[in-house]
């Protein structure tokens, strides 16, 4: 009877007191700095249903104890409950720099409320920086911006440029490979490593990111790669690219198509300069475009179109270059006697033009005038001295 009585006192407590609770008593522990009893007595509250606060109090418990990939993983747990949980954000982002993963730590940290209102901040004054042109300003600015927000992938971009900008290429390209590794197929990303990849003289690996970039749709990358091209010294490519520019482009396409004709030339592909020119409406064509024509013609021994065409050229524009041209289809056409005219009109303009010289010399020797060849020849020679 005395067991039955003593049973019935402690229930009727129980009953009036309540007895504590799983998470009331890791919460006690937890104060207590018994951290391991708390997590037990955190997780035995679990039973009772998934709660984001629970997960967050056991991270917390992990965090004490120093084991910074369980708080990690609890703390996330906490945020699949609750995204905007900012004291599990904080949580998870001092357990992830506390395990070395500082990138993973701020990418954390950028989604915390005060953080958002810092950048509302600094937006403006970045603006105000870009009106006074203040490079250095904006750098400074847009790099805390990169740290608070290391997965805002437009800060980055602008960020890159502006050190483009002031000539940092180097850091440049390391923002841009955090782009990269972000987002892998970001066409604007790839372009600018082009052109830090070129102002550091890495031709090659620039031509690869400008590949890339013209292969994402970014077309800015052709006119690169045109350049790009012309300093590995390979024109004939370039002349390809700069083809693909004009076929994009209505606003400079008779612009676009000449370069395009005289990188053919340069490169001495001749036929394919001449199919580019005639891409060119006749009532289009300049004395530059009828110019190269004429060259190309003259350099296919197809001397009477070529004469044809420099005739048009002087017509429209009578400079001493097209004069030049016509000389040379004529010397080259064995019309010997009309170039010899023409290079000597060429020299009274311009008494010392090598070009006018070293032909007309030529003219002498093969009419057996040797004697006036080797006083031409000689004044050149003084001439390059000087």
């Amino acid at each position: 009877m005395r067991f039955f009585f003593l049973f019935l006192s402690l229930t009727v407590c129980g009953f009036l007191f309540g007895e504590e609770k799983p998470f009331d008593r890791g919460i006690r522990l937890f104060k207590e700095g018994k951290y391991k009893e708390a997590i037990d007595s955190f997780k035995e509250s679990l039973k009772e249903g998934d709660d984001a606060t629970i997960h967050y109090n056991i991270a917390s418990a992990y965090y004490r104890l120093g084991d910074y990939d369980s708080a990690s993983e609890e703390y996330k747990k906490a945020l699949q409950l609750k995204p905007e949980y900012e004291a599990a954000q904080l949580g998870l982002a001092c357990s992830l720099a506390s395990l070395g993963k500082t990138q993973e730590a701020l990418t954390a940290l950028s989604s915390l409320s005060f953080i958002k209102q810092m950048k509302e901040t600094f937006l403006p004054l970045i603006a105000v920086a870009e009106r006074r042109g203040d490079e250095a300003a904006q750098e400074a600015l847009l790099s805390i911006l990169c740290a608070l927000s290391p997965a805002d992938v437009s800060i980055k971009l602008r960020l890159s440029e502006i050190r483009l900008r002031m000539g940092d290429s180097e850091g440049a390209l390391s923002v841009l490979h955090s782009v990269l590794r972000l987002v892998p197929e970001n066409p604007s990303a790839h372009l600018l490593c082009s052109v830090a990849l070129r102002r550091l003289n890495r031709l090659k690996e620039a031509a690869d990111e400008a590949e890339i970039a013209l292969a994402l749709g970014e077309k800015k990358a052709l006119r690169i790669l045109a350049q790009l091209y012309i300093e590995m010294k390979l024109p004939r490519i370039s002349a390809d690219y700069i083809l693909s520019l004009a076929q994009e482009s209505n606003e400079k396409k008779i612009e676009l198509l000449t370069e395009a004709a005289q990188l053919y030339l340069n490169a001495s592909a001749f036929e394919e300069a001449l199919k580019v020119i005639v891409q060119i409406p006749k009532e289009m064509q300049t004395a530059d475009t009828l110019l190269l024509k004429a060259t190309a013609l003259n350099l296919m021994k197809n001397f009477d179109e070529a004469l044809s065409s420099i005739e048009e050229t002087i017509k429209m524009a009578d400079t001493l270059n097209a004069r030049l041209v016509r000389a040379q289809i004529l010397f080259n056409a064995g019309r010997l006697q009309e170039a010899e005219k023409d290079y000597k009109e060429i020299l009274e303009k311009e008494p010392y033009n090598a070009a006018a010289i070293r032909n007309l010399s030529a003219i002498f020797e093969r009419t057996g005038r040797h004697k006036d060849a080797e006083k031409l020849l000689k004044t050149l020679s003084s001439e390059l001295k000087r």
